[in-house]
């Protein structure tokens, strides 16, 4: 069943079968060759009441160092944007530990919602953040509480809900999601030595 992108905008899913394909979606660093793309990205006049305007999150993280700005590509073209939050002052309500880091403005520009790029986009951030943060254990978000459409790409590309509840959102109580990165590998026990069955020798 096709899932819409709803109000929010910051994420979407079309509910196909394996979504985007893996291939087709990669993401990159704001930097001078993609940052005018990354500027005509846009979302719905509506959406704008659940994620900032491109020109201030740009303008946001240019000014702190704490802050990197990633433009999501599908096939080489600039569809999406996101922010990787790594100042714990800012990110104290839901992402406190020292291992972990924030998701904030994630969104699918509005010409290209409906794809399947959000989740797909997702998956490629985990691996990213991952290969180029290895202190980095957990990405934490805030999404609203209503939108459902989100919390379900959110969900498909990785992340799980903590149960928790941050009130302090503009548009209302957002939920707190959580995408642990490295897999901890079970520990393996050898097996104790069986005792050998079968007829015993006599001395």
């Amino acid at each position: 069943m096709r899932r819409e992108a709803d109000r929010n905008g910051q994420i979407e899913d079309d509910g196909a079968v394996g979504g985007a394909r893996a291939s087709d979606i990669s993401v990159r660093k704001v930097d001078g060759g993609n940052e005018a793309a990354v500027r005509s990205l846009s979302v719905t006049e509506a959406q704008l009441a659940f994620v900032s305007h491109i020109s201030g999150m740009l303008r946001g993280a240019n000014a702190n160092p704490g802050v990197e700005s990633y433009a999501t590509l599908a096939d080489g073209e600039a569809v999406g944007f996101f922010i990787l939050n790594f100042d714990a002052s800012r990110t104290a309500h839901y992402a406190a530990a020292d291992a972990e880091c924030g998701l904030e403005g994630f969104f699918i520009d509005h010409r290209f919602q409906g794809r399947g790029y959000g989740s797909a986009a997702v998956r490629a951030m985990r691996v990213t953040v991952a290969r180029e943060h290895p202190g980095i254990e957990k990405v934490k978000l805030t999404v609203n509480c209503r939108n459902e459409a989100a919390i379900y790409a959110y969900l498909e590309g990785g992340f799980r809900d903590t149960g928790e509840i941050y009130h302090g959102g503009r548009s209302g109580p957002q939920r707190i999601l959580a995408m642990p990165l490295h897999r901890r590998a079970k520990k393996v026990h050898p097996p104790s030595n069986p005792r050998r069955s079968g007829p015993s020798r006599s001395p």
